[in-house]
């Protein structure tokens, strides 16, 4: 009992540790690359509101899924490097402008913050005294390896235009696989992290997730395959109290020269601005390719549009805040009116509106789209800058709110749950639902629904798989209980 409460300890100690050094360094970043005071002033407002978060999930003993941490922390590369970088001088952008921008934010962060810690409510600082004794229990085996099957599944049948024909339900079949397979991540990194998951075993998940990951890459999109790497590495971190810097070092070289690639690979195998289909025996030589045309692309310098540049919502922001109200005016909720058409299922509607309309409006309005260059691709609007296009400051309080309240609810839901239980489940669904930068509101809610009905479905055949077997454990260790897997629904705490 001790020793699981002094490991604990000592997990949320060194989490803390790396959480003030990886804050010392971003300043010191800040510090050496702002060209003006003004712009290390508006950089060090992001920082502190989208690391607000953290600091509170840690002060508090890490409880639940951190839902806001990891949304926050992840806009801090969206909107606080950019303004690090010439272009938003070049761009024609004021220092005012840009410091009223992460003013904008820090209001949104700061609303969700408070009323995100409000709902999660009063939590413990020190973790339970007892321990419980767990293992890769079948549960646990079915979770990683049945959600990385049907994961597996889909990629194949999609590179093989098997599923072209499934109509209306493509969406619905899409959102189960998909969602297991992201559960199924997020399982195996938590399962990695607690030692429970190791030698061949370890070996065959870790191959599933990378052919899941390369079959995903092979049609050029990046977003899709690193939703997977995503899940499993905030599995790990959210377990392990820190972060494995070589894995995350290596997965981000990876997408750096997969996206310094893009542009050439998407002119050479598109057509008409759509993805292809990829033979399976194909999807090899494609990759190698690809990298191959990144690294030269890199070396040559030959990048038209860099990571950090591609990863902006700060542009998009200003330029909102530059036209709104006095050139164009607010949209009074048009985009947010569109939500009740989004969650009604294709196969139920075959003639409902698309779910990026609301993306497509946002861009023509704004002059960023024609009307016919929406049809092929979309340039991604986040939460904030929809708000503020929406109903200007009011509205970026309003989806505060609305945003601080529903992330809260889960992190709530999960505090003191077992990893395999409904509640831990439907949070980590909502985690990898709704850390996405550039999705609008609507588009979020979309993926919510889908992935948290996804989600029940795979909880309950998994419980109807084992609710008749009794797991045979070769090996334990103690951990604390609200890490504690369940191997059944009648089984006994040790």
């Amino acid at each position: 009992m001790k020793t699981a409460q002094l490991h604990y300890t000592a997990q949320l100690r060194h989490a803390r540790t790396q959480f003030a050094c990886g804050l010392a360094l971003i300043t010191i970043f800040g510090l050496f690359r702002a060209e003006t005071m003004e712009g290390f002033f508006a950089y060090m407002l992001i920082v502190a509101t989208t690391i607000l978060p953290a600091a509170l999930w840690l002060r508090a003993g890490a409880p639940g899924i951190p839902i806001l941490p990891a949304v926050a922390g992840l806009d801090y590369l969206y909107y606080a490097v950019p303004i690090l970088r010439e272009n938003v001088g070049q761009a024609g952008y004021t220092a005012g402008a840009t410091l009223r921008a992460a003013a904008t934010l820090a209001l949104f962060f700061v609303t969700a913050t408070a009323i995100w810690r409000l709902v999660l409510g009063s939590i413990p600082r020190r973790a339970p005294e007892p321990a419980i004794h767990v293992t890769f229990t079948l549960p646990t085996r079915l979770l990683v390896f049945g959600g990385i099957t049907l994961g597996l599944l889909f990629q194949l049948l999609i590179t093989t235009d098997l599923l072209a024909d499934v109509g209306g339900l493509f969406g619905v079949v899409r959102a189960i696989a998909t969602t297991s397979a992201l559960i199924a991540c997020y399982v195996l990194g938590h399962s990695r992290a607690r030692g429970i998951l190791r030698g061949t075993l370890w070996a065959l998940a870790a191959a599933g997730i990378a052919s899941i990951t390369l079959l995903s890459w092979s049609t050029l999109y990046l977003v899709g395959g690193m939703a997977y790497l995503l899940a499993a590495m905030l599995g790990y971190v959210t377990t392990a109290k820190r972060v494995p810097w070589v894995a995350a070092v290596a997965v981000l070289t990876v997408l750096f020269v997969l996206h310094a690639g893009k542009s050439e690979m998407r002119e050479r195998y598109w057509v008409n601005g759509y993805s292809q289909t990829t033979p399976i025996t194909a999807v090899p030589s494609i990759i190698s390719e690809w990298i191959g045309d990144g690294v030269d692309a890199i070396a040559a310098g030959d990048l038209n549009q860099d990571i950090v540049d591609r990863a902006s919502q700060l542009y998009l922001l200003l330029r909102v805040q530059r036209l709104t109200p006095e050139y164009i005016p607010y949209l009074g909720g048009e985009t947010y009116a569109l939500l009740p058409h989004y969650l009604v299922p294709r196969f139920l509607d075959p003639d409902k509106i698309s779910s990026q309309a609301g993306l497509a409006l946002l861009n023509v309005r704004y002059g960023l789209q024609t009307r016919e260059s929406v049809e092929t691709t979309t340039i991604g609007w986040g939460v904030i800058p929809e708000a503020f296009a929406n109903f200007g400051y009011l509205g970026v309080v309003g989806a505060g709110f609305v945003f601080g309240g529903l992330v809260g609810l889960f992190s709530h839901w999960s505090v003191g749950a077992t990893p395999l239980s409904l509640p831990t489940l439907l949070s980590a669904a909502a985690l990898v639902s709704l850390i996405n930068p550039e999705a609008d509101f609507g588009y979020l809610m979309t993926n919510l629904w889908q992935a948290l009905a996804a989600t029940l479905l795979f909880f309950l055949l998994i419980r109807y798989l084992t609710a008749t077997r009794e797991p045979r454990p070769s090996g334990t260790i103690a951990i604390p209980p609200r890490y504690a897997i369940r191997s059944g629904p009648n089984l006994p705490r040790m």
